[in-house]
């Protein structure tokens, strides 16, 4: 295995052991957690509000709008399964319109089918009823950058997921990756983001090591020895980190 394939699976286990739950349709890295649906409005308890006391729901929301070939993708057997999903979910919403987990479900559920604007639709309802969430602007982020490769629409939501949940790093690497790679009119701001990381959490080996790599692979390597000497002092045992300083001559 290549020693940078070595050293991200190392970092990324170690992010795993601190990470938090923060996970629905798909894992994402960071260090730290909160419960999935963020916080509820202060003096609200989750699931409380009835359905006249919230905004409208989406338009369709009870509805999937099938994309053929991500339907023929699922299988006959996770079609049933997935459909079954999102009965199940109509239901819940039914009983607790109020709760944000179920529409974060609903709208993961859209996006298994392709039907990418329910998908959003449910989402930003998320946002409407918990305006403090995390989740759902981070699963909005991975929609419109993977998916729909909208940058700006994902630099948005990668943002306003950071502003809600700012102590989880995974969300700073998301979004240094997205600029890195595809939106390049911002590339130049791939390590600002990362050492706003490391404003929160200096002592983060992983948020030291992305920048270790980073500026590896963009061909500054006093930075590259800088950050990476920096992670080995909090991690002395690290044998990645240890072979990327050798590596690098540091």
């Amino acid at each position: 295995m290549k020693r940078k394939n070595i050293l991200a699976l190392l970092i990324f286990a170690g992010a795993l052991l601190v990470a938090g739950g923060f996970a629905y349709w798909y894992v994402f890295r960071g260090e730290g957690g909160i419960p999935p649906g963020g916080n509820p409005p202060t003096g609200t308890e989750v699931g409380k509000r009835s359905k006249e006391e919230l905004p409208p729901f989406p338009k369709d929301y009870d509805v999937i709008r099938y994309d053929a070939k991500a339907a023929a993708e699922l299988g006959e057997e996770g079609r049933t399964r997935q459909e079954d999903a999102f009965k199940d979910a109509l239901a819940r919403i039914e009983r607790r319109p109020d709760d944000p987990d179920v529409w974060i479900q609903l709208g993961g559920i859209k996006k298994m089918f392709g039907d990418y604007g329910g998908a959003i639709a449910a989402w930003n309802y998320v946002g409407l009823i918990r305006p403090k969430d995390a989740t759902a602007y981070n699963n909005l982020g991975d929609l419109y950058w993977h998916y729909l490769r909208d940058f700006p629409n994902a630099e948005a939501s990668y943002k306003k997921a950071i502003e809600n949940f700012s102590e989880n790093l995974g969300l700073y690497k998301d979004l240094s990756d997205l600029y890195r790679f595809d939106y390049k009119e911002k590339a130049h701001l791939a390590d600002d983001v990362l050492l706003d990381a490391l404003k929160v959490s200096p002592k983060s080996v992983s948020v030291l090591a992305w920048l270790g790599g980073y500026y590896r692979d963009t061909g500054n390597k006093q930075k590259a020895r800088e950050y990476f000497r920096r992670a080995l002092n909090l991690d002395p045992s690290n044998t990645a980190i240890q072979a990327e300083l050798k590596e690098l001559g540091g």
